[in-house]
């Protein structure tokens, strides 16, 4: 396989580069639709303590702060909310894009592994950073990493499906419903191989 120099190293060290990587893009959206509704409530209640209102008893509750705060709080909570809010904007944006721009690939299974963030790294040291003592509990997140030859080279998507884990076996022609970027595969099947 020929990924490119970023690609070979992301491969190796089981990570993907890809934002939101593998997630579903209607997810996506509904996500990113919270977190700015959120981050708008959180901004017009510091706009509301920078003009000096006063603010009722439930907003103030909502964010922590006395009905009087000073007005430096409110610069300072319209400052902290624009992360969720820009957060948001690029989930929904991309996720709305995802859904849009779907495409059909066919190609050969040459893997399906599980992935973890460090998974490259001895099992030693992989239990002395991962593992929690009390528990032994490893607590990385898991993602199965699929690779297909494509007429367009060797590509990567993230499965977070099991029944499509199941569906694919290497060395398995198949066609996938795949989203750009994200990397999330909507469906897959098995077809004959070309002749």
């Amino acid at each position: 396989m020929s990924f490119g120099p970023v690609e070979q190293w992301s491969h190796r060290a089981g990570v993907s580069l890809r934002p939101w990587s593998g997630r579903a893009p209607g997810g996506l959206v509904l996500r990113g639709l919270i977190k700015l509704a959120v981050g708008a409530a959180i901004v017009w209640i510091g706009w509301r303590l920078r003009s000096g209102d006063r603010l009722s008893d439930a907003d103030a509750a909502t964010v922590g702060l006395e009905p009087t705060a000073p007005t430096g709080w409110g610069t300072a909570l319209i400052v902290v909310a624009m992360v969720p809010v820009l957060l948001g904007a690029a989930q929904v944006v991309i996720g709305v894009l995802d859904l849009v721009l779907r495409r059909r690939v066919t190609g050969r299974v040459v893997s399906i592994r599980e992935r973890r963030m460090g998974d490259v790294l001895p099992g030693i040291v992989q239990e002395a950073i991962f593992e929690r003592r009390d528990s032994g509990l490893d607590r990385r997140r898991s993602r199965y990493e699929l690779v297909c030859h494509t007429p367009d080279g060797p590509q990567r998507w993230t499965i977070r499906s099991a029944r499509t884990r199941r569906d694919l076996a290497v060395d398995a022609h198949v066609e996938l419903r795949v989203s750009p970027i994200v990397g999330y595969v909507a469906s897959a099947r098995t077809i004959n191989p070309p002749a």
